[in-house]
Parts: structure tokens; C-alpha cells; sequence
């Protein structure tokens, strides 16, 4: 091995090291990604419109009451209904919460972050926490429901993670060594 470093050409070995340094950009970048979802799943927060008045089609009355009666909001006017929507605030914008609570309570991970339960953090200064594997699984499933809301980071950020994890890198070599 060490010939060969000796026969490596210096522009190459910067080549390589550069190479090096951009992939561990992407992936502190993708961790770092995985976090912000990841606490903002766990803080849950939401936030509700003042409610907007929505027309029910029905039919037009051509006249009018002069009579006023309190409580009943169909005097003078087409009848309506108020729609309130809560919506979750994630890295990536605001997204229906109901949405977000419906895969959450589909995957166990997710049920146990938003609940305040799971891992306080996935990242510790000098990468990911001390239990990996459960951050990295963590990080996987925040990250699948950010893609699937819509962040488009996500699914960049679920790649490079994916290949970090172990367990996929031993899938991947058994298969291949099957062939």
C-alpha cells in the first residue's frame, strides 16, 4: 500500500481528499437535516387559521328577514360553515397536521417522537448520538414523513443516510455475494 501511495500523483491525492471532504459535507448536512425534522416532530408544533367562512351551495333565499334571531346564522344570507385548519410547522414549512399525525401513528417510531419519547437529540458534536443504530433508525423515519410531506431535502438527505446505515451495507453484500 505504501507504494502505491508513492505512485500516486499529488493532484490525484487532492483529488481524492477533496472527494473525501464533499462527502462528509453532504453527510453532516443530511444529519443535520434529520435533526431539525426530528425536533420538530418532538415539539409539535402547531398552529390553527381564525377560521374561514365557507358558502354551503344551498339555495338563495330571495328575501330577506327583518326579524333577527341570535344563534342561527341563516338569516340574511346563504348558509355557511366554519373550516378551521391546523397545520404542523416543519423545517421545510407548514403542512397539514392531520396528515402528519396519520403516518406518524402508522409507524411506531414516530408515534414514540411525538409523543416526547425516543432519543433527546440524534447528533452529538462530533456526529451522530452513542446508540447509532437507533438514531439512524430515527432519522430514517423522520425523514421519510418530511419526503412524504413534501420536503424535497428529505429524500436527498434519506439516500445519503441509507447508505450510512450498516444494516443496509450487510443486505447489500449478501445479496450480492448470493449471485
Amino acid at each position: 500500500m505504501t507504494a502505491q501511495r508513492r505512485r500516486t500523483s499529488p493532484q490525484a491525492r487532492q483529488e481524492v481528499t477533496q472527494a473525501l471532504g464533499s462527502i462528509r459535507q453532504q453527510q453532516r448536512d443530511a444529519r443535520a437535516h434529520a435533526e431539525r425534522i426530528y425536533q420538530a416532530v418532538r415539539a409539535w408544533e402547531t398552529s390553527s387559521n381564525a377560521g374561514e367562512l365557507v358558502p354551503s351551495g344551498g339555495p338563495r333565499t330571495g328575501k330577506t328577514s327583518r326579524m333577527q334571531v341570535v344563534g342561527i346564522g341563516q338569516y340574511g344570507g346563504p348558509p355557511c360553515a366554519v373550516l378551521f385548519i391546523s397545520r404542523l410547522h416543519l423545517p421545510h414549512g407548514s403542512v397539514s397536521e392531520r396528515a402528519a399525525a396519520e403516518i406518524c401513528n402508522a409507524d411506531p417510531l414516530l408515534e414514540r417522537v411525538r409523543a416526547g419519547g425516543g432519543l433527546a437529540t440524534l447528533v452529538q458534536e462530533r456526529g451522530w448520538h452513542q446508540h447509532r443504530a437507533d438514531a439512524l433508525a430515527y432519522a430514517k423515519a423522520v425523514l421519510r414523513l418530511a419526503a412524504t410531506l413534501g420536503d424535497s431535502r428529505a429524500d436527498e438527505a434519506l439516500s445519503i443516510i441509507h447508505a450510512l446505515d450498516p444494516a443496509n451495507k450487510s443486505a447489500t453484500l449478501s445479496v450480492s455475494s448470493q449471485e
